[in-house]
């Protein structure tokens, strides 16, 4: 089972109260149905939701159906065929726009606050699918025509919920592409514990994210570090083999040894080594001034 799966199973395990928001959840489910005069076809990948709208279709819209089992990558889908006048209508009714460039036909199935929920619980539980939190947050929707897509799109608006368009192949897709839209949305559907598995992954993510940044800053740190302590190794081997490596200050060349002596050390641990000891800055500043003697000779840039 998928991801996807088990948060429909989640939906529909959430009994809903009245038979008003159980038909708002078949209506939400026929939208993506797929209408050829007056019969209906519904693909429906989830096997919990093929039998949830089996048993709508036989016992609120009172009607017959036939079902087909196809094969869709490593799943089964069933293909529902049945044929409904107050099905039909609503479909129809769904792919007009009116004056206002709305598409009509749903609200005439919202009769109490819990049908709304109910109504894009059956949309996404029919047409939708979600990725498994540990890989990514992205959930979509994907309705056969464009009518719908907008229908179902301003409904969610009303919900205060943002959900991107897109042209697919197979239709037109309603998507989130971020962790809280999705916990947003299926909140509103009713998976309250999908939900806080959505919390818990992406906080685990962030944490994980985090400690990523920090080692890579760690290891940015440490090649730094080396790189600068190769070129102060080369510095001064250079200033060994042209002999004026003892021309300078006694600090210095006394810095220097432990340098060619050290050249793995960090600088707080090549600080520490120094007898009297010196702070960090203090050895910057010896470095420094070692660079700046190599410049006389062409050594450094």
């Amino acid at each position: 089972m998928s991801f996807s799966d088990d948060v429909k199973r989640e939906l529909l395990d959430s009994k809903l109260k009245g038979n008003c928001c159980r038909r708002a959840f078949l209506f939400g489910a026929l939208m993506g149905g797929e209408l050829s005069g007056d019969k209906i076809t519904l693909k429906i990948s989830s096997p919990d939701t093929a039998e949830y709208v089996k048993e709508c279709i036989t016992h609120i819209l009172k009607r017959p159906f036939c079902e087909e089992k196809i094969n869709r990558g490593f799943c089964k889908m069933s293909v529902l065929r049945f044929t409904s006048p107050a099905a039909t209508k609503f479909l129809l009714s769904c792919d007009s726009i009116n004056d206002e460039g709305i598409p009509e036909g749903i609200d005439s199935y919202i009769k109490c606050n819990g049908c709304t929920s109910a109504f894009i619980r059956g949309v996404f539980c029919a047409t939708g699918s979600i990725s498994d939190p540990k890989k990514c947050f992205t959930l979509e929707m994907i309705l056969p025509t464009l009518e719908r897509a907008q229908a179902v799109r301003q409904r969610l608006f009303e919900c205060e919920l943002s959900p991107g368009l897109c042209e697919r192949k197979n239709g037109y897709g309603l998507f989130f592409r971020n962790g809280e839209s999705v916990e947003n949305f299926l909140t509103i559907c009713g998976a309250n514990d999908i939900v806080f598995e959505l919390y818990n992954s992406q906080i685990e993510r962030e944490i994980r994210n985090n400690e990523n940044r920090a080692t890579n800053c760690v290891a940015m740190n440490i090649q730094r570090s080396v790189g600068a302590a190769a070129k102060q190794v080369t510095i001064i081997a250079k200033l060994y083999d042209i002999d004026v490596f003892y021309d300078m200050p006694n600090d210095l060349q006394y810095t220097g040894n432990l340098r060619i002596q050290n050249p793995e050390m960090s600088l707080t641990e090549l600080a520490e080594l120094h007898s009297p000891k010196i702070s960090k800055s203090g050895l910057n500043n010896r470095l420094r001034k070692i660079s700046e003697y190599a410049k006389k000779f062409g050594i450094v840039e």
